[in-house]
This record gives C-alpha cells, structure tokens and sequence, in this order.
C-alpha cells in the first residue's frame, strides 16, 4: 500500500522553522482547512498532487512511487507569497533520505519554475512551484 507522501510533506514543511516563522501552523494538504478560509488571504501552505509522467524506474517491483506535487504559497500580498515560496524552497532542497512518520522519503527534487500570480479561484496572492517526490511504499520501521 502506498504512503502518504502529501502528509509526510506536510510534517517536513510544518517542522521547518524558516516556513513555521511565517506561517505558524498553516500548513496543509490538497486544501485550505474551511475553517481557516474566513482567515484568508495570509501566510499559509497547500502542498497537493498534481498528476504528471511517472518515471519509468517506478513501473517495476521496486516499491517506490514518485509523485508529482505542487506547493502553493499564498500571502496578503504577492511578495509576501513568494517570501514563503522561499522558505518552502530551501526546506524541501534539503531534503534527502528522510522519514517522517511512517513514509521514507528518498528526495524531493524541484520539478518546474516559479509562478506568481492570484488564485484563479479566490484571488489570493499566490506563488507556486511544482516538485517530484520519491519515496517507498512500505511503511518504514
């Protein structure tokens, strides 16, 4: 069975002390919690899949999955956004061979460029970047 790979990120971001200085406890997966929405816009952290090619070295038996995240920072203002995007940056470069929780996490490699901009939804200040993750899907001991 697959790990959580989006949790693990999560629990890497929200331990990282340049990220948690801007955004204390706002860090989430796939979404904004609802009840932070009303909040909204400040300092928080989305990290969700976003599809894409899978690396043919994880087709096999090897119990490995790659996944394809984007990591959304968003900020009352759009230098703000890219201020955490920053942050978000130097914690997940560093990230080589780590468990968090149950999932061993290979690396995270930086997978697209810098996007700014509003949240096509919401109009929040936003700034993005899209990673690939590799980790193992047995659960590490």
């Amino acid at each position: 069975m697959s790990q959580d790979v989006v949790g693990a990120i999560v629990s890497i971001l929200s331990a990282d002390s340049g990220v948690s200085a801007l955004v204390g406890a706002r860090v989430y997966g796939d979404e904004i919690a609802p009840d932070e929405i009303h909040n909204q816009p400040r300092a928080a952290v989305v990290v969700q899949p976003s599809g894409g090619a899978v690396p043919t070295f994880t087709q096999g038996t090897i119990p490995l999955e790659a996944m394809r995240v984007d990591v959304l920072c968003y900020g009352s203002t759009r230098y703000d956004a890219d201020r955490l995007r920053r942050a978000v940056y130097d914690s997940l470069r560093a990230v080589q061979r780590r468990t968090e929780g149950s999932v061993l996490v290979h690396w995270i490699n930086l997978a697209g460029g810098l996007a700014t901009g509003r949240d096509p939804d919401t109009g929040w200040p936003r700034a993005f970047q899209s990673w690939q993750v590799l980790a193992d899907t047995r659960p590490a001991a």
